[in-house]
């Protein structure tokens, strides 16, 4: 009994094709959260916190089990996305910073949609509880800040220009242009520009 035990352990092998429809799983399972992935952060830049599991679902051409497998659920996939966004909001400005054109850099990353979609209410509201994204924007706040303060001292943004001024200027756009998807990553750009013309010398 015990070398038949061994003897059907050691001995079992899988088929090819058993082996190849388990790698083809793998690689679909791959695919398909690559998919639900890019997915999200282009339903995430149209509608924001708005965004539903359907909706990426949809973009991904996937079923919603699918999205689910990737993201366990909503608020998880919106903490991600916004977290995702604000750290490389940081990164650019902090590069901006050092960069040879600060204010250009500063437009560039200014004009990128997903600066927009992840500054919302609920990460704006000061009596929020602590969290991944609140940090997240804490730190974005304090790289956009220390770029203006050197904009301010090359003499090429306004003295009295805030951060707080301009998440609010952009805010109040993204929010205007929101529930028109269609509008809103294509006439964002053209708006913000004006805005960024207004907090110059």
């Amino acid at each position: 009994m015990f070398g038949m035990g061994i003897s059907r352990t050691a001995g079992h092998r899988q088929s090819p094709s058993a082996v190849a429809a388990r790698r083809q799983r793998r690689t679909d399972a791959v695919r398909n959260e690559a998919a639900v992935q890019a997915a999200a952060r282009a339903v995430f830049v149209r509608l924001g916190d708005a965004l539903t599991m359907d909706d990426v679902a949809d973009e991904a051409g996937v079923s919603k089990g699918t999205v689910y497998a990737t993201f366990p659920g909503r608020d998880t996939l919106l903490r991600d996305l916004a977290v995702e966004a604000l750290e490389g909001s940081s990164a650019a400005y902090r590069e901006a910073i050092c960069a040879e054109d600060p204010w250009q850099a500063l437009t560039d990353s200014i004009l990128n949609p997903t600066l927009a979609a992840s500054t919302s209410t609920r990460l704006l509201d000061p009596g929020a509880p602590d969290s991944p994204e609140h940090r997240a924007l804490e730190e974005s706040l304090r790289a956009l800040g220390d770029l203006l303060e050197v904009l301010k001292k090359r003499g090429i943004v306004r003295p009295e220009v805030t951060v707080t001024q301009l998440v609010t200027l952009f805010y109040g756009l993204s929010t205007v242009l929101r529930p028109d998807p269609g509008r809103s990553v294509e006439e964002r750009r053209p708006m913000a520009a004006i805005i960024l013309r207004g907090i110059r010398v």
